[in-house]
């Protein structure tokens, strides 16, 4: 009898002596994501992956050799930059140095309406970029942290059209929910139903030009 004890107290011992490193090891909570952060995983890879597909469509529709703003923006787009290439002699040529410089208005009809319900890429791009670089990636309504990057990067995925030839693409959006004074430093609204052909198309690589300028700051 005591010999069958002193074997079960044993094997306790043992199971006990085996649970101690087994409840020292670190407990892995989850890591909850902050508003404003880097994207979610899901929206990533569905960033990464509309990121590919207009890439595939810009390169097998590239614009006209006399659209001069247009082939820069494409250029910076498709990051077909060499280390040579004056990389501000080329913003320059897309016009988004001066575009950067009126984007007040549109940022304070943002902040108003948001969350916004659609904007085009183009306005995506000019408000990701100026919340980059003049307010170090955070976008505050008073004292809110807006989640802006996987807002934005919704946006751009909801508007991404698949071209039944390879790659994807944005259209270009006419009616957007800022403000017009905000947009009026945007370029001229595209009235879809009256362009031609060709000036549809230049618009729609433009808008993809900016769309995928508009991922590369929002999905950092």
């Amino acid at each position: 009898m005591h010999r069958f004890l002193s074997i079960t107290n044993l094997i306790l011992w043992a199971l006990f002596g085996l649970q101690l490193p087994l409840s020292a090891e670190p407990l892995t909570l989850p890591t909850i994501r902050q508003e404003g952060a880097t994207l979610s995983a899901s929206v990533a890879n569905e960033a990464d992956h509309a990121r590919r597909q207009s890439l595939l469509w810009l390169q097998k529709n590239p614009p006209a050799i006399t659209e001069t703003q247009t082939c820069a923006l494409v250029q910076l787009a498709l990051e077909g930059v060499t280390p040579s290439t004056n990389l501000m002699m080329i913003v320059e040529a897309a016009g988004l140095s001066s575009r950067t410089n009126q984007v007040k208005a549109l940022l304070d009809a943002t902040l108003t309406t948001y969350p916004l319900v659609s904007a085009d890429p183009e306005a995506l791009w000019l408000l990701s970029h100026t919340i980059n670089q003049n307010h170090k990636g955070i976008l505050l309504r008073k004292t809110e942290v807006l989640d802006w990057r996987n807002d934005f990067a919704q946006l751009l995925l909801r508007s991404h059209r698949t071209d039944s030839l390879g790659g994807a693409y944005w259209e270009p959006i006419q009616q957007t929910n800022l403000c017009q004074q905000a947009s009026s430093c945007l370029s001229n609204p595209l009235d879809v139903k009256s362009v031609t052909p060709e000036a549809l198309m230049v618009a729609r690589i433009r808008a993809t030009a900016f769309g995928l300028l508009a991922l590369k700051e929002i999905h950092e």
